[in-house]
């Protein structure tokens, strides 16, 4: 029987939001040392959530904007407390997102391959044997040894996402991030990303593409308003879901047509 990576049990988030026009920072300071909650609502981004990932899973997370994909991955990834149940990770993990955690722009791109790589847990030794090749990858030459901040924001990305996939995991969690890069540098990357996928344990990414997560996923999750609306075959989940968007859709538009706000 396949280890089971990520366990997932009654996992639910909320956000509180000020109904108050009134955001500045002082009154949310003011409010939060004074304990006022006045004016406060809170929405659930996830409704006791679970499940569990399996070693040589790939599963996908699908659904609308706002739907809780993103709120899940960063959960698992431990930067989100759980406001109630759990969330276990067997294994060192991997994200590719919020790729400039423990980067320093004043710092030379050589610098910040260690500071990020101390920031992903790795030790010295492993950082030094990585560092050419990720240095190669980047393509940044004589760039390397100056400060990021003199970087273009398609070099900052292309060493950020070659030092994220340098150092191997047992749970990869990917989110669509690529904004910046050359088409040579997108294609490479995308080569990494599927060599990624094959070494990894187990891959948690969350996508707009349905296509995508048919091509690559073992499993999707389809995640409706904070909730699992279906867990199950790639291709079965998401033409639930394409057919649940394409009647929402419609429904919209036949309301917007009548004059009724939806």
């Amino acid at each position: 029987m396949s280890k089971c990576l990520i366990t997932v049990q009654d996992l639910s988030m909320g956000y509180p939001i000020r109904a108050s026009a009134d955001n500045s920072l002082k009154s949310t300071l003011i409010n939060a040392l004074s304990g006022q909650k006045r004016g406060a609502t809170v929405v659930r981004a996830l409704n006791n959530v679970s499940f569990e990932v399996y070693q040589g899973e790939r599963v996908g997370l699908i659904g609308a904007n706002g739907s809780g994909k993103t709120t899940l991955l960063r959960t698992i990834a431990g930067l989100y407390p759980p406001a109630s149940g759990q969330v276990v990770v067997r294994g060192p993990l991997r994200s590719l997102f919020e790729l400039g955690i423990g980067l320093d722009l004043e710092e030379p791109g050589r610098s910040n391959i260690y500071n990020r790589g101390y920031a992903m847990g790795a030790s010295r030794q492993v950082i030094a044997a990585a560092e050419q090749s990720i240095i190669d990858f980047a393509a940044l030459g004589e760039f390397i040894d100056l400060p990021m901040k003199s970087y273009s924001s398609g070099m900052q990305v292309k060493l950020m996402f070659a030092i994220a996939t340098s150092f191997d995991a047992d749970v990869l969690l990917l989110d669509e991030f690529f904004g910046a890069g050359d088409a040579i540098f997108m294609s490479r990357a995308q080569a990494r990303m599927q060599e990624l996928l094959l070494k990894s344990g187990c891959v948690v990414i969350a996508t707009h593409s349905t296509h995508s997560a048919i091509a690559i996923c073992t499993r999707c999750i389809w995640l409706r308003q904070g909730e699992i609306a279906m867990d199950g075959d790639p291709a079965e989940v998401c033409d639930a879901y394409t057919q649940w968007a394409a009647e929402t859709a419609a429904a919209i538009g036949v309301h917007a047509l009548a004059g009724t706000r939806v």
